[in-house]
């Protein structure tokens, strides 16, 4: 899931050649027929420098386009419930629980606000309407020669969901609504995503509202 920026063209074209090239190269080494067994975090990572390249090679093509880059957050998971998340600035993976009724923040955003928040120097409440919030600190191309994906290995247990998103849901919908919506509607993930499309209108959303859910049932 890839959230471009840099004006409205050269935003989405971001976005479309980080995820188109992020999803190629995973599927080639989970596809591979010369490594039965690829190492996951270190596929993702390399999938996340491939993208920022492509990403950097679109963006001489025109000065229009200069500048250009993507969030991305990326899923790797399998029938077993073994889940890598991958993260490259503020997109989210958030981690819901049917059954304990709790929801946790898998990704750590990439982001000004956020280094704020650890530095103690504002709240996570006040960083929700900072004024330098869309300031992220790493992304998918913008220059960046070589951006570190962070990498989380976690298990997905029956009676939970990841829920991947753009910033156009965290800034619009709190957490506690995501998990009340998803408490109402655990094992339908295209209706749940359609509520949460509707919240975040509701809430007055001012971006692009990009969403992906996988349930465990």
């Amino acid at each position: 899931l890839c959230d471009g920026m840099g004006g409205h063209a050269a935003g989405e074209l971001a976005s479309k050649v980080a995820s188109e090239t992020f999803l190629a190269e995973v599927s080639a080494g989970l596809g591979s027929r010369t490594n039965r067994k690829p190492n996951i975090p270190a596929l993702l990572k390399n999938a996340c420098r491939s993208a920022n390249h492509e990403v950097c090679e679109h963006a001489l093509l025109s000065p229009a386009f200069e500048g250009m880059g993507s969030t991305l957050v990326g899923l790797c998971t399998d029938k077993n419930g073994k889940a890598y998340i991958a993260n490259v600035g503020d997109s989210r993976c958030y981690l819901l629980s049917r059954f304990t009724k709790r929801i946790r923040q898998i990704t750590v955003d990439h982001s000004l606000v956020e280094e704020y928040v650890r530095a103690g120097i504002i709240t996570p409440e006040e960083a929700r309407n900072h004024p330098k919030k869309n300031i992220i600190t790493r992304a998918i191309g913008t220059g960046d020669p070589e951006p570190e994906a962070d990498i989380f290995k976690l298990h997905i247990q029956r009676g939970q969901a990841l829920l991947l998103c753009s910033d156009g849901l965290s800034n619009s919908v709190p957490d506690k609504e995501i998990l009340n919506s998803y408490l109402q509607i655990p094992n339908d993930p295209e209706t749940l995503c359609r509520r949460f499309l509707d919240l975040a209108f509701q809430g007055g959303a001012r971006d692009n509202v990009t969403m992906l859910v996988v349930v465990r049932v």
